[in-house]
């Protein structure tokens, strides 16, 4: 789903104009992004929640010329579905997608 695509079913769900969606996403996104930047999580209730994660600094290996080399450790993000949510994607009801190429293999 686009940014587009989202402000449209917020526009169609919430019944707002475009510019009151808009508005309220990029308030969501900063939210978020503030809580994640200052608090190191952004919990979203009744969805999930999103973790700061720090990978530490390993070696590796090109794999063209197999030389060492160090990667440098960096941050990345881990999303906890919440129990309900996950319940529902993994019930008979709430399998949306059976058919798509992204769950062929799920099934």
């Amino acid at each position: 789903m686009t940014r587009e695509e989202l402000l449209h079913e917020l526009m169609k769900s919430a019944e707002i104009s475009r510019a009151d969606a808009a508005n309220f996403y990029q308030a969501l996104l900063d939210v978020a992004m503030g809580q994640l930047k200052n608090v190191g999580e952004f919990t979203f209730p009744g969805f999930g929640s999103l973790k700061v994660t720090v990978r530490k600094a390993r070696e590796g290996r090109n794999p063209s010329t197999g030389e060492k080399l160090m990667i440098p450790s960096r941050k990345g993000l881990k999303f906890k579905p919440y129990k309900d949510l996950a319940a529902t994607l993994n019930s008979p009801e709430g399998a949306c997608c059976t058919d798509t190429p992204v769950c062929e293999g799920d099934a």
